[in-house]
């Protein structure tokens, strides 16, 4: 190692603790602030990539992931009507490749855990709200004017929201979406209609307003010996306060119209309070770096969770770090050099989020006709459907171009209890 760097990492998310796992086995001095006093597994499904997995295997993670998981092989959608838009899965170009449905808590607290065993310090209930970047150094104070520290250089990974970014003489503008999600975990049905998709993350459309979607999530701990399915309802962040008035009732006969299987899952929902409302931003920057300070994940460019590719982007960003910094020079020469490697791949899932999300999600209704009409005809094309996979496998760079894609066969072998 050339160095020993002090390096502040703020937020404590997917980004930031995977991050913090690296640079600590490479021997730096590294130290966590995470605004949450007591951190807790919150949060609804999310789909793990082989891009992301493959992280989690670099960082010993992977078996416990899969403890936790629901595997999942294909992504199936339809209209209403049973039409079929989109039928893709992982080994239409890869036998060995698959998701992971996962409770975003679950993985949370896998990588939070990593952290403390590994005696990386987590500071939490620190609200860091300022930064002061210096020639030599990086200044951070809490809410209260407390200075915390002077290090080498930050890692700022609080999510999309994140006033530091703000802070940083770099151009970035962030777009709330006009779309967000009603989200609801419940447990896996054990008969009928979903439980035959068990490994299917599945959606129904109605033009581009209303979709439902279907996740297998696994479980939320080790102790937990239920499996559980993420619901997510599509709605327009302007009609939240609409969906409250109308009470829960007239949401689950809406839902029950679109997508009839899924009653099992809404059958013990009591109040619209057992629901979670996600919102999601679109954040695009021109660069991730200033000389001593770098942005991962969301705070660098949350985007649609349309590709299913959040939390996996997150960490890629932190094992292309640990990469950065292990190349000769100047702290400014590796972060510069970490941005310009990130480029293509985040550049590349960022357009296509834009592009693709109001095919499913918008006002623009007229587009759902083209979509329902073309979509599926065009994705048996072999050549398409080998984009639209290696989108989904989490590797693209461009149209033409792709990171190398490593299979990992021992997934398979893996003690688990994924398939079940």
């Amino acid at each position: 190692m050339e160095r020993k760097y002090k390096i502040a990492i703020v937020g404590c998310g997917t980004a930031g603790a995977s991050s913090a796992l690296f640079l600590k086995r490479l021997g730096h001095d590294v130290v966590i602030f995470e605004k949450i006093k007591e951190p807790k597994p919150v949060g609804a499904g999310i789909l793990m990539q082989p891009s992301g997995l493959e992280v989690l295997f670099e960082l010993g993670l992977l078996p416990s992931i899969l403890e936790l998981g629901a595997r999942v092989d294909r992504l199936f959608g339809e209209t209403e009507k049973g039409r079929p838009i989109l039928d893709i899965g992982y080994a239409d170009i890869d036998p060995d490749a698959y998701g992971v449905g996962i409770h975003r808590g679950a993985l949370f607290m896998e990588l939070f855990q990593a952290a403390l065993n590994e005696k990386i310090p987590v500071e939490c209930g620190v609200d860091i709200q300022t930064l002061e970047e210096r020639r030599d150094s990086v200044v951070l104070k809490d809410e209260k004017g407390k200075t915390k520290g002077m290090f080498d250089f930050v890692i700022i990974a609080n999510g999309a929201r994140s006033t530091l970014r703000d802070q940083l003489q770099i151009k970035s503008q962030i777009i709330p979406y006009p779309w967000g999600a009603i989200w609801h975990i419940a447990d896996a049905p054990k008969s009928g209609p979903l439980f035959t998709k068990q490994k299917v993350l599945s959606q129904v459309y109605q033009n581009t307003k209303k979709m439902i979607g279907h996740l297998p999530t696994g479980f939320v701990n080790h102790d937990v010996k239920t499996n559980l399915t993420s619901l997510f309802w599509s709605i327009e962040m302007q009609s939240v306060d609409a969906w409250r008035e109308r009470g829960l009732n007239a949401w689950r006969d809406e839902v029950l119209t679109l997508s009839p299987d899924t009653e099992p899952l809404l059958a013990k929902v009591s109040s619209l309070e057992e629901l979670q409302v996600a919102a999601y931003h679109d954040v695009r920057m021109n660069t991730w770096n200033t000389d001593r300070v770098v942005l991962l994940g969301d705070a660098a460019h949350a985007m649609s969770p349309q590709l299913g590719q959040g939390a996996n982007l997150a960490l890629v960003d932190a094992m292309a770090l640990n990469a950065a910094i292990q190349t000769q020079g100047h702290i400014s020469d590796k972060l510069n050099r970490y941005s310009e490697g990130r480029r293509s791949h985040l550049g590349y899932y960022q357009f296509t989020s834009r592009w693709l999300t109001p095919i499913f999600q918008s006002r623009w209704t007229m587009l759902s006709w083209p979509r329902d009409t073309i979509f599926e005809p065009i994705s048996r094309l072999s050549f398409v459907r080998r984009q639209m996979v290696e989108s989904l496998l989490g590797v693209k760079t461009g149209l033409f171009s792709r990171n190398q894609y490593r299979s990992l066969p021992r997934l398979e072998k893996a003690p688990s209890r994924i398939d079940y």
